[in-house]
């Protein structure tokens, strides 16, 4: 590490690793934001896939806001996991 931070990605490799052998808690410790984020990843997904079939959940979920919003809550976790 060159400055000794912690980005957000930091120990999302073996998070995935502990959610492909089903320990939750094991993946929660290593990167918490991976295993909150794949929800929403799947969401975003589901959107993308039902995007004619189903308008207003693209445009409810590719909006600005909620854009915004989890870009703040990825810097908020970077910033709060080098702090605690």
């Amino acid at each position: 590490m060159l400055t000794g931070l912690k980005c957000p990605g930091c120990g999302s490799q073996r998070a995935i690793h502990q959610l492909l052998h089903f320990d939750i808690v094991e993946a929660f410790k290593f990167n918490a934001l991976l295993v909150i984020s794949l929800p929403i990843v799947g969401a975003l997904f589901y959107a993308e896939c039902t995007r004619k079939r189903n308008p207003q959940l693209y445009t409810r979920l590719h909006n600005l806001k909620f854009i915004w919003g989890y870009f703040i809550l990825v810097v908020c976790w970077w910033i709060g996991r080098n702090l605690f």
